[in-house]
């Protein structure tokens, strides 16, 4: 539904009017999960409540999307310079990061030791606060313009296309160098044969705390003059692709516990490598587009992902089922 109607939607509206929309429909839909798990017997109608949560889980994916877009934006209108524009991008990254991190920590808590409600009404007032602090940031009228300004690092280029090549090759690479670690988690535990749900909470909570820590660094890195950092960032998108060649090296070795470490860390290493770069990479998209056409053309990238991502869950997962982990991998 996002590919069709999200380009047309997040340029009819504001960015605070789609935050209010993304999180109030949120809100609804916790709130109707919320209603009707006290209304049946989850034990009598638990497969039909279960299909209920993934609806709601496709539901908040859809008003998600809107929401991403929307506060990718409403950064132009907060920043007085790029400096700030940095700045921002930084802390949202860290924030995204720090929740990252600690949604399994309190996942663990909450369903140990609270009910299920409890986890929906937390979700309620979530969605509550966070529209509420959205609504109340002040915006400047215009949005900032780089061309104008002495501070720009990159030089842009006029050729659209190649401005585009940048900003979907980018979100292309991540998503490839990634998928087959990450997303790709439930096969690597059949092939190594351990029990995925004693090893996720370990898995989750490494990867996601080093992601945190690469986060926390891109703010060193953000200080460092921009011929260097734009360096440094090609260097490190290197070497999370030369990281997955080390993998399969000792994959020769056949030790599922070896393999089983030697994962978890490289995991954790891309992370934090892909933490650090992937706020610089969002920067430079910021500053090459026309920013009376951002909206539009950020739309697009996300569609572009989506699809990419997609296929590619597609393409590899046969390729799992018909050549083995090593080979998807």
């Amino acid at each position: 539904m996002y590919i069709f109607f999200g380009p047309k939607i997040v340029q009819k509206f504001t960015n605070k009017q789609i935050i209010f929309f993304a999180d109030f429909s949120s809100f609804l839909v916790v709130l109707i999960v919320f209603v009707i798990y006290f209304l049946i017997d989850t034990n009598i109608y638990g497969h039909t409540f279960s299909w209920i949560l993934t609806i709601s889980s496709s539901l908040y994916g859809l008003f998600n999307s809107f929401r991403f877009l929307a506060i990718k934006n409403i950064i132009f209108y907060l920043s007085n310079n790029s400096h700030d524009m940095k700045q921002y991008n930084l802390f949202n990254s860290l924030g995204l990061s720090f929740a990252s991190f600690l949604s399994p920590i309190l996942g663990f808590l909450l369903f140990k030791y609270f009910p299920f409600w409890a986890t929906l009404l937390l979700n309620m007032i979530t969605f509550l606060t966070s529209t509420s602090l959205y609504l109340c940031l002040k915006q400047k009228k215009n949005h900032i313009e780089f061309i104008e300004q002495h501070d720009v690092e990159i030089k842009t280029s006029k050729n659209k296309y190649l401005n585009w090549t940048f900003a979907i090759s980018l979100g292309f690479l991540i998503t490839i160098l990634l998928y087959p670690k990450q997303a790709g988690i439930n096969q690597f535990f059949s092939f190594v044969n351990y029990d995925y749900k004693e090893w996720t909470f370990i898995f989750t909570i490494c990867i996601f705390g080093f992601g945190l820590i690469g986060t926390l660094c891109s703010f060193l890195l953000n200080k460092i003059n921009a011929h260097n950092r734009s360096l440094y960032f090609n260097i490190i998108i290197l070497v999370i692709a030369l990281l997955s060649f080390i993998w399969l090296f000792l994959n020769i070795i056949n030790d599922p516990k070896l393999l089983l470490i030697s994962y978890l860390i490289l995991n954790a290493l891309t992370q934090m490598l892909s933490s650090l770069v992937l706020p610089i990479g969002n920067n430079y998209i910021f500053m090459i587009f026309d920013k009376k056409e951002f909206t539009r053309q950020n739309s697009y990238i996300l569609v572009y992902r989506i699809v990419f991502y997609t296929i590619l869950i597609l393409l590899l997962t046969v390729l799992y089922l018909y050549a083995g982990f090593v080979v998807m991998f």
